[in-house]
């Protein structure tokens, strides 16, 4: 009966053992969680913040695209007009 009373004693001390290492475990694996989900929460943030500046570099691209254009067809009408004093002077001749 003292034996059997010793062995269920070590088997308490066992599982209280054994519970506090799985309490301990549990407390850093929430810790982990937590961290994890900070960083998550970083990335979803950094991952907005590129989507945003994203959209702003395309907006800005849109708006040269559309200043080149302008230039270019300014560079046309010139080109153009150049062409007609060009013809307009040719009847001038210098001696």
């Amino acid at each position: 009966l003292a034996e059997a009373s010793v062995n269920a004693s070590q088997s308490m001390d066992e599982i209280v053992n054994i519970s506090v290492e799985n309490t301990a475990a549990t407390e850093e694996m929430a810790a982990g969680a937590e961290g994890v989900e900070h960083a998550i929460d970083n990335i979803a943030s950094v991952s907005e913040e590129t989507a945003t500046s994203v959209e702003e570099i395309v907006a800005s691209a849109e708006q040269v695209n559309v200043s080149i254009q302008q230039i270019a067809a300014s560079a046309s009408e010139l080109a153009n007009m150049a062409a007609k004093l060009t013809e307009a002077v040719s009847i001038f001749k210098i001696s």
